[in-house]
């Protein structure tokens, strides 16, 4: 059975500006070379769900949600709407690409997100060309010029395999989700012994990182990180 991701992107229909992305995955499913394929569930907070003229008809903010959902994550599939604590969401399914990167370093982007270590790094986030192209498009017809403002937040649970000790770069960790920015990681070391799980919410410059087309890394094995500071160092 294919676990599940939860992804939150929230004012995402109504303003192209704020997208929050939740993630909880496993170590077994980010260290594996099988590369999985899990659901994620995004949620789009819309102004009603339902026409105020017609509670029988859905409302514009949701038809627009639906839309646009669609013209930004082509695997998307609509799910339902509902109301929670005087809110409205609109719940999307998309599929969400875990998984090891091979020798050769190379990724395998057949979904529109992938998480992915390595040898050498404990965490890594890759948005698909793509889906960062239809994101600009996006970008660019609304009538604002507004950007999008991307959030995202892992949950990583320990599996079979332990959370290892790990560099944190460029996040805030915590313990629990619902205090996502407990204490903020410029660069942190964490030991992984009986640690069951990590929350890691990518900094503003991380978020910039991906949105730019690049690979941002969070977590890296220590050695690892030492070797590339001084690889780095010898250059200058």
């Amino acid at each position: 059975m294919k676990k599940i991701i939860t992804l939150s992107l929230l004012a995402l229909a109504l303003a192209g500006c704020k997208t929050d992305v939740k993630t909880s995955i496993t170590t077994d499913q980010l260290t594996s070379n099988n590369h999985s394929v899990v659901d994620g569930n995004i949620l789009v907070q819309v102004l009603s769900c339902s026409s105020y003229e017609d509670s029988r008809l859905e409302s514009r903010s949701l038809i627009e949600a639906k839309a646009k959902v669609a013209s930004i994550l082509a695997d998307s599939e609509y799910i339902e709407c509902y109301d929670k604590q005087m809110k409205s969401y609109a719940s999307f399914k998309i599929p969400v690409g875990v998984g090891a990167v091979g020798n050769d370093g190379s990724l395998s982007l057949n979904n529109d997100v992938f998480i992915f270590s390595s040898n050498d790094i404990t965490l890594g986030v890759v948005l698909n060309p793509y889906l960062l192209k239809r994101m600009r498009d996006v970008e660019e017809s609304s009538p604002f010029s507004q950007k999008i403002d991307l959030n995202m937040t892992i949950t990583l649970n320990a599996g079979e395999k332990p959370i290892p000790t790990t560099v944190w770069q460029g996040v805030y960790l915590s313990d629990n989700e619902n205090n996502v920015k407990q204490k903020p990681a410029m660069m942190t070391v964490r030991e992984g012994k009986d640690l069951k799980k990590v929350v890691v919410t990518l900094s503003d410059v991380a978020s910039s990182t991906l949105m730019t087309g690049d690979i941002a890394i969070v977590g890296w094995s220590p050695d690892a990180l030492i070797q590339s500071i001084k690889a780095s160092s010898a250059k200058h």
